[in-house]
């Protein structure tokens, strides 16, 4: 029997998604992105919401977050070989 107690989400399992998916977002190479036309938009662009995730995909998560996801990943790699 399966204890209902033990599949429940923690707010650990929740940070653990995100990661997993910002990870899956900062791994995207630009080939990949221009094989199904996501190409960075110029400056004169519509700001819809697609362009403004395109945006924050190009400039923000491949620049800045790369680097800070890598001590992320460590924590989390190190919490889950010390408690399993």
């Amino acid at each position: 029997m399966i204890n209902p107690a033990s599949m429940a989400f923690s707010l650990y399992d929740i940070l653990k998604a995100m990661v997993l998916f910002i990870n899956a977002i900062c791994i995207l190479n630009e080939r990949f992105l221009f094989k199904y036309g996501l190409q960075p938009p110029g400056h004169d662009a519509e700001r819809t919401l697609k362009t403004r995730a395109l945006i924050l995909i190009h400039s923000d998560m491949k620049g800045i977050l790369r680097f800070t996801m890598l001590w992320i990943n460590l924590l989390v790699i190190l919490i889950e070989i010390l408690f399993g």
